[in-house]
């Protein structure tokens, strides 16, 4: 692997993040209208989003991203809305390196509340055993959540005397 940057996303990042979503064959449509979505408020309204999107690029190529922010009426309470790494770059510790790197700013921001959900249903299988491999514990599920036999799983994890 070369040279890792993490850094905060800009414009020329969106297409790439876009096509690497779609590529990974994992995202439903209007999931991936959302991740549109979410990323366009981070690059438009930029400090003033509720969504920090950080980059994950190696030798200047977009290798992953992740997309969190302070939960809504929260004074501690952050959301990890997105993370994803390019078919390319799986299984280099990428995710890793991004969660912590989001993990040490949200600390420098007071948190003390991490959460997570996720679906139950096989495709996002990797993704909960990512989040237990990384200290979030299952907090809750519930049945039927998306639709039938598809439950939403709330993942959480405390730090600065959080809990």
């Amino acid at each position: 692997m070369g040279k890792l940057n993490i850094l905060p996303v800009s414009k020329g990042d969106f297409k790439q993040i876009m096509k690497f979503l779609f590529d990974l064959k994992v995202f439903p449509k209007d999931e991936l209208e959302v991740a549109k979505e979410v990323l366009r408020d981070s690059l438009i309204l930029k400090e003033k989003s509720e969504y920090k999107v950080l980059v994950a690029k190696i030798n200047g190529d977009l290798a992953g991203f992740i997309c969190y922010g302070l939960a809504s009426l929260s004074k501690h309470t952050y959301d990890l809305y997105w993370i994803a790494v390019s078919k390319k770059y799986q299984r280099q510790n990428i995710g890793t390196m991004l969660i912590e790197r989001c993990e040490k700013e949200i600390k420098k921001s007071g948190a003390k509340i991490f959460l997570v959900e996720t679906s139950s249903t096989k495709k996002y299988e990797k993704a909960r055993n990512f989040y237990e491999k990384m200290g979030f514990k299952k907090l809750v599920e519930i049945k039927n959540y998306y639709k039938n036999r598809d439950d939403k799983i709330i993942y959480i994890k405390y730090f600065n005397g959080g809990k």
